[in-house]
């Protein structure tokens, strides 16, 4: 990311697999931990200028992929940041 940018995940933009809600029970892993670790649910994340999201998103829905919208980058000090966690 950078010394100067976080990533901000709304984790609550997607629906998180049940698979994963097993694991967190029979692991006592925190949150934090989870996401660090596994994929929650999420393949892949791309990021693009806000101006291309549209465009990006179109794109790989046409090629068949599921995708949506889950953050952005901000001003920060070049953490992941989850909201909604």
């Amino acid at each position: 990311l950078g010394p100067d940018l976080d990533a901000v995940v709304d984790v609550t933009s997607w629906k998180r697999p049940p698979e994963f809600d097993v694991v967190a029970q029979a692991s006592g892993a925190e949150p934090d931990e989870l996401f660090r670790t596994l994929n929650m649910g999420v393949g892949m994340i791309a990021i693009v200028r806000p101006d291309e999201v549209e465009t990006v998103t179109r794109q790989i829905q046409t090629a068949g992929c599921h995708a949506f919208e889950c953050g952005a980058l901000t001003s920060g000090e070049g953490i992941v940041r989850l909201e909604g966690a």
